[in-house]
């Protein structure tokens, strides 16, 4: 993971507390945009569960991840790459 290195998705690196759809050279769905998130680790429990119930239309191909001590791990990983 490095800063400014987007491929299918924008970089994750600094993802905890950054505001969504906020990397400037990264082409993100009108509903991602419009959401006006905020990559709190509560919210990215809840988009990483169910991406398409927090971001309707958004273009996000994942179904989600049911198992909450595996989303936590991935979240306190993703806390600490900044």
């Amino acid at each position: 993971m490095k800063a400014g290195k987007n491929k299918k998705g924008p970089s994750l690196f600094g993802v905890v507390g950054r505001q969504g759809a906020s990397i400037a050279d990264f082409s993100y769905s009108d509903a991602l945009k419009q959401a006006g998130l905020s990559w709190t680790p509560e919210q990215l429990d809840a988009y990483i569960a169910h991406p398409k119930k927090v971001v309707a239309g958004g273009k996000m191909k994942y179904d989600g991840l049911d198992d909450a001590a595996a989303r936590a791990d991935l979240i306190a990983y993703l806390a600490s790459i900044h």
